[in-house]
């Protein structure tokens, strides 16, 4: 026999506030209403980097109805992909295995090759997306959608801990430590955000 208490969506909202994120998952499961109003509690923050997994997942983000109104915080990671990496001789020097790592069976040449086409890869991509304005328009457009957001912040480096997981479907061994910074300082030229 179903119950038909009604219990208003401001008290609801009230007890979600005093939950721990796992128990705030499993109140969810509940019914489409305890969905719809605990799902603002677990996603406040959205990342944005230039790849196109990143900007991908962030664009989901935004055209979600009810988590593009949770978002307060978006980040935007401004690493690049190193152009000088792209060069297979430089690609080596730096990243490619000991000669005792082949020898031993650790890696293999192929496995490395693969990791410096995919670099490139990623690069180029990287490269497309700014250069075509694209990065720019979808930061902008998950902006206008995520109408709570208060707080930006710019970073020009790599989180060590890779908890963002913005490369994690791009990862290959070696790729993430050849980011470098933006450096803003240097920059010639930024779009007009009027």
């Amino acid at each position: 026999m179903g119950s038909n208490l009604y219990i208003p969506p401001e008290i609801l909202i009230s007890i979600f506030t005093y939950l721990a994120t796992v128990d705030i998952k499993s109140a969810r499961l509940v019914c489409n209403r305890f969905g719809a109003l605990g799902a603002p509690f677990l996603m406040k923050t959205a990342y944005f980097a230039v790849t196109v997994n990143a900007i991908e997942r962030f664009l989901n983000i935004a055209n979600h109805p009810i988590f593009s109104r949770s978002i307060r915080t978006v980040i935007y990671q401004g690493a690049f992909f190193r152009k000088d990496m792209t060069d297979r001789d430089a690609f080596f020097d730096q990243i490619g295995p000991t000669q005792d790592a082949l020898d031993n069976g650790w890696v293999t040449h192929e496995a490395v090759m693969r990791s410096f086409q995919r670099y490139c890869n990623l690069n180029e991509n990287q490269q497309r997306l700014t250069d075509s304005g694209e990065a720019v328009a979808s930061l902008a457009d998950g902006l206008r959608r995520m109408t709570r957001v208060d707080t930006i912040i710019f970073t020009d480096f790599w989180d060590e801990d890779d908890r963002y997981g913005y490369y994690e479907s791009d990862r290959c061994d070696g790729i993430k430590p050849q980011l470098f910074p933006t450096l803003w300082r240097d920059a010639t030229h930024l779009p007009d955000f009027g």
